[in-house]
């Protein structure tokens, strides 16, 4: 089919990145598979996980970013880092990094089972993470003037590349299940979509948030057990809001439209 005519790099997170479940039911990919077949499959997809903490944060996206060289920088962004008072994050500092991948691996195991989600949780996953909750204490890795910072960054370096479209995508509020932990996790992921709403519209890049798509009746059903990463529903809604943002502001090229008709 020759080169892709169009290069997206989503700079994103671990929930853009399908955590728990299979890469193909993760909404830059469904969405890139469904995008291609409207413009002759001539689409490339990335995924770059951009974790707002640290020094090195802002040279290692734009880094990876020259390294792809897209068309599109998908700037796909949460406030986890700095909204979700997380168990790992206290055995890290307390027991040591060996402890935390541990730890997160046996999370993982737990989250990844088949219809493990908010709404139907298994009865060990349930118990056990509210016992290490209640035995461990649990912390934020980041706060929201560090986590805006670093984002905030990203996107005016983004602005002076030349020849990189970027969209900005902000993720649903946590789910309610989530909050009786981290009670001002929304409240958080609010006032960072203000500020990074604020940075899109300085340099004029697209603005696409997916909270109102997520407030439905069944709404834990879109996550999995661990209230963070989407469960299949979830990625499928994402993955409609991704696709209509493209039709909207990034319609197909003349060259893609004679492509599809060949």
């Amino acid at each position: 089919m020759g080169e892709p005519s169009l290069r997206i790099c989503v700079l994103g997170t671990s929930s853009s990145a399908g955590s728990g479940l299979p890469r193909e039911v993760a909404w830059p990919w469904l969405g890139a598979a469904e995008l291609g077949l409207e413009r002759a499959g001539l689409i490339e997809m990335e995924h770059v996980t951009l974790f707002p903490v640290g020094a090195r944060a802002v040279s290692f996206a734009m880094a990876k970013v020259e390294e792809l060289d897209p068309d599109l920088v998908v700037f796909a962004f949460g406030s986890y880092p700095c909204a979700i008072a997380t168990v790992g994050q206290r055995i890290k500092r307390r027991y040591g990094e060996r402890a935390f991948k541990a730890y997160h691996r046996l999370e993982l195991k737990l989250t990844a089972r088949p219809g493990n989600t908010v709404a139907n949780p298994t009865r060990m996953n349930r118990w056990g993470r509210w016992l290490v909750r209640r035995v461990i204490g649990a912390e934020t890795i980041n706060s929201l003037d560090d986590v805006s910072g670093i984002l905030s960054d990203v996107l005016h370096q983004l602005s002076r590349r030349e020849g990189t479209h970027v969209l900005v995508f902000s993720e649903p509020d946590w789910p309610k299940a989530l909050e009786r932990d981290s009670k001002d996790a929304n409240n958080i992921l609010r006032g960072l979509r203000d500020r990074m709403q604020a940075v899109a519209k300085e340099h004029r890049f697209p603005y696409v948030d997916c909270t109102a798509r997520f407030d439905v009746p069944d709404r834990d059903a879109l996550y999995l057990s661990d209230a963070v990463h989407k469960s299949v529903a979830g990625h499928r809604i994402q993955a409609d809001v991704f696709l209509e943002a493209m039709r909207q502001h990034f319609p197909a090229t003349n060259a893609e439209r004679v492509s599809a008709t060949v």
